[in-house]
């Protein structure tokens, strides 16, 4: 099997991710500057790292994590190739 034989699979897994997190934080990343959503992501890979290096975390937990990575990584690639989706308050 080849990387992309599985996207479908991860795709519905981030999917649900995305969805408990517009149900905790709305529309926020739409306000965020795409500096501010960069520093982020950073930040957000950051903990992710210093967790697995502690052994913090289970495979569920690391599953999440990655999810929550790409979700970051995905609002990073909308807002340069959508920066319409920028709201400022």
């Amino acid at each position: 099997m080849k990387v992309k034989d599985y996207l479908d699979e991860f795709i519905e897994e981030l999917k649900n991710q995305l969805h408990d997190d517009e149900r905790r934080w709305g529309d926020t990343w739409k306000k965020r500057n795409i500096e501010g959503q960069v520093e982020r992501l950073r930040a957000w890979t950051n903990d992710m790292f210093d967790k697995l290096e502690h052994g913090n975390m289970d495979d569920i937990e690391r599953q999440s994590e990655y999810l929550k990575l790409a979700g970051g990584a995905l609002i990073n690639w909308i807002r340069l190739n959508h920066p319409e989706t920028y709201m400022e308050d």
